[in-house]
């Protein structure tokens, strides 16, 4: 076969093999436990990273007060937390890390590590997220809260000049703002779950409207202002089922129409408009182009792992969580693998050549020689390797 053939056949076979159906990632699996002091009894909870990997939750423990933690890619750290404990809940890109310490006092640790509270209006609150710009958010009061917002040490409330209550949850690089809130106008009752607009553009002759909200529970914002949410149905009087969502633009699209007594939610989005959450307790990737992952199937095989809550992915496809391990409740972070690196190992090397030659024919629904995810260890398979030889060694 003249050169120039054997060419545009090893382009056709490349081509087919990787267009006749969506390619599954698989993720190498990095465990967090808490550090050595409270592994014994220590539950890692992981609610946020950066995109440089970097994970920030909380270490549960049975009888006492939970410790922030912080994963800095190298080991956990327990944050200084006051006396009656904290939790992190958010890193931005600058390693600052905001939640709670000292039991419900409104906290920011700065890339040293020290600790610093946030001013309040009244008393007590969370802060829940930070933007690259430094601004954070979260709320205030125990009782009868207010969404509130810290720029630059000062903290300023989102009710403007107009009672309200509410919680902000999250805050994307353009300075918009997820949250729910609640206020009257005249005597008339008007709340629910948006995206911040100042109150101050309603009144009595102005209502807000339904499209002035978001019509599913709210959990995290992108900067091309879609969110990460669930809807909650009631089909029988004892029992709520929640569906997993994504709003843009005042369209809803469910993404997970379940099952009975099935829960499903996306809590976490990145902007490529990928989403994570949970499914029927098994931690769960919904793609920006509508694919549904159970990541327990991403990762190797007999690992010991059961991943059940996925609570944020960041830019580069990095996603962190919580499950069990062993039957221990452990912190998890996938990193997405180079494609044909059959072994795991973060290299596409001679050894992943080999792996696909020796079960080459071969054919099963979880062959991790079978790249492309087709059903077949074929020559498409073997045509990804060459194709990614030598990417991420």
């Amino acid at each position: 076969m003249p050169l120039s053939g054997f060419l545009g056949w090893l382009t056709l076979s490349f081509s087919l093999g990787s267009h006749a159906l969506a390619q599954p990632t698989r993720y190498h699996i990095q465990t967090i436990a808490p550090p050595p002091l409270y592994e014994a009894t220590g539950r890692v909870t992981l609610n946020s990273l950066n995109d440089y990997g970097h994970a920030v939750g909380r270490i549960g423990f049975p009888n006492r007060s939970p410790l922030a933690l912080l994963w800095d890619g190298n080991a956990s750290i327990a944050l200084p937390s006051g006396f009656s404990g904290g939790e992190a809940y958010d890193i931005n890109n600058h390693d600052i890390i905001v939640g709670r310490a000292n039991g419900y006092s409104p906290a920011l640790w700065n890339p040293d590590r020290s600790l610093s509270y946030l001013p309040v209006l009244r008393t007590n609150g969370v802060a829940y997220a930070i933007n690259d710009s430094d601004i954070v958010v979260g709320v205030e009061g125990p009782s009868n809260p207010i969404p509130v917002k810290w720029v630059h040490g000062q903290v300023i409330s989102l009710c403007g000049s107009v009672p309200c209550s509410g919680t902000a949850l999250d805050i994307n690089n353009q300075g918009d703002i997820l949250g729910s809130i609640a206020w009257d106008i005249d005597q008339d009752h008007y709340g629910g779950n948006w995206i911040y607009q100042p109150l101050e553009r309603f009144s009595s002759d102005h209502p807000p409207t339904p499209d002035d909200f978001i019509d599913a529970s709210v959990l995290s914002l992108n900067d091309n202002r879609q969110v990460a949410g669930y809807r909650g149905l009631l089909p029988f009087e004892d029992f709520v089922e929640t569906y997993a969502i994504r709003w843009e633009n005042g369209i809803v699209t469910v993404l997970d129409h379940g099952s009975f007594r099935r829960h499903s939610y996306a809590q976490g989005i990145n902007n490529r408009g990928d989403l994570v959450g949970q499914k029927g307790g098994h931690a769960t990737l919904w793609t920006a182009e509508g694919h549904e992952i159970d990541l327990n199937l991403a990762i190797p095989p007999n690992t010991g792992w059961l991943l059940q809550t996925a609570t944020d992915i960041n830019e580069r496809g990095q996603i962190v969580g919580y499950g069990l391990l062993n039957n221990k409740q452990r912190g998890f972070l996938l990193t997405p693998l180079p494609r044909g690196d059959v072994d795991g190992n973060g290299c596409v090397d001679d050894a992943d050549l080999l792996a696909v030659l020796f079960a080459f024919g071969g054919s099963g629904s979880a062959l991790t020689e079978d790249v492309n995810g087709d059903g077949v260890v074929d020559d498409a398979d073997l045509l990804m390797v060459l194709f990614n030889f030598g990417s991420g060694c």
